[in-house]
């Protein structure tokens, strides 16, 4: 059994042969609430777009700009540069 075999059938597998230690509940917690915070925050970013069913999402990039346009199941439109 080589070094590789050894780390991985031990639980030890990471980065540089380090041991990855578990997230405890604690941890697991903050991150969640970390997450959610961000997903408020980024649905109160474009208002006019929560909520509402997508039709379909078409892309482009002109000159280096991402240019992306959303098309919703009421024949509207939502572009962002």
């Amino acid at each position: 059994m080589d070094r590789q075999e050894s780390f991985v059938t031990k639980g030890l597998a990471g980065l540089f042969w380090l041991p990855i230690t578990p997230i405890t509940a604690k941890q697991s917690r903050e991150i969640d609430k970390r997450n959610h915070k961000r997903r408020e925050r980024l649905r109160q970013r474009y208002p006019e777009v929560h909520g509402r069913a997508v039709d379909y999402i078409s892309h482009s990039i002109e000159d280096g700009t991402l240019f992306f346009s959303v098309a919703f199941k009421d024949k509207t439109l939502f572009s962002e540069a």
